[in-house]
């Protein structure tokens, strides 16, 4: 992950996450590899207020069916 000096022109960004993650809104994220999605995503879930909001991180990239996918999200949660 990234520090926050890295965040070169990402306001809007963090902006239209943190307004997804606050309203319960569905939101997906995608680009090439290597821009830095997996940072911003963990930074808006970072600033979130911790007394309002429990949040997971999971990546469902290295799953390949129900057993893994089922793995992945009880150790995200555990």
């Amino acid at each position: 992950m990234v520090g926050p000096g890295a965040f070169c022109s990402r306001d809007r960004e963090l902006s239209d996450l943190r307004r997804a993650a606050e309203n319960a809104e569905r939101i997906f994220v995608y680009a090439e590899r290597r821009p830095g999605k997996t940072s911003l995503i963990k930074r808006v879930l970072d600033d979130l207020p911790k007394e309002k909001y429990l949040t997971v991180y999971m990546d469902l990239w290295p799953t390949d069916g129900p057993t893994s996918f089922v793995t992945t999200v009880a150790r995200a949660f555990a």
